[in-house]
């Protein structure tokens, strides 16, 4: 039987555009987890392409067209959640509707968050990564609101805010997952901002460990 629920979320990540910003280096450094991300590796925009291979050079030159593209996978996820509903017992499909909820909604504010921010971590950045971005938050923004208009979902399955996401970056990659150095010159560092409208609380709070555990695994692509 194919694992339904590791293939959507595995779909997550394809086309995603993403930054580490060096305003958490501190944060980092002094944690358990000091020295897991390389210096140089802060304030690089990196993009993981519709494979899962990583780009973490010229990536202005994927092109707007393709993030944008990131909705039909998306599209594709609910769909084939659409048709587990059908063929699994509601026991399991529960299990695996929960899990995918919790790593949209994780990504929806991280995602958010990197545009709201994007120009301050980059003053000099061209429009089309700004643009990048903001197209990719609002994806994910029409996902999650799909997912609650099919699935009638009633409350946030996390309670996020910009301190424990900030936090949570902390476990990201291993010192030789991402090696070249396509650093910015010029680079403000500059702490992130809030977020206009924060995503509210919900009857489940996602622990550190299971933060952690989501940005390894599904964001930077790091087994464990």
């Amino acid at each position: 039987m194919i694992d339904i629920s590791q293939i959507i979320i595995s779909n997550i990540t394809k086309r995603y555009i993403f930054y580490i910003p060096s305003s958490i280096y501190s944060l980092i450094e002094s944690s358990d987890f000091k020295g897991i991300i390389p210096k140089e590796r802060y304030d690089c925009i990196m993009y993981y392409n519709e494979t899962g291979t990583l780009i973490d050079t010229d990536v202005e030159d994927i092109g707007l067209m393709e993030v944008i593209s990131k909705k039909s996978i998306l599209q594709k996820n609910l769909v084939a959640l659409l048709e587990s509903k059908s063929t699994l017992s509601p026991a399991a499909f529960d299990v695996i509707l929960k899990d995918y909820v919790i790593q949209i909604e994780s990504h929806q504010y991280v995602t958010s968050l990197m545009y709201e921010n994007i120009t301050t971590v980059f003053p000099n950045i061209a429009d089309v990564l700004v643009s990048s971005f903001k197209f990719q938050a609002h994806i994910f923004n029409d996902h999650y609101t799909q997912l609650v208009s099919h699935f009638q979902l009633k409350n946030k399955a996390t309670n996020l805010n910009n301190k424990n996401v900030l936090k949570n970056f902390r476990t990201t990659v291993s010192k030789g997952y991402l090696q070249k150095d396509i650093a910015k010159d010029n680079v403000q560092k500059s702490s992130f901002k809030n977020l206009s409208t924060p995503p509210s609380s919900g009857t489940y709070k996602m622990t550190d460990a299971e933060i952690d555990l989501f940005l390894l695994q599904t964001v930077f692509g790091v087994a464990v």
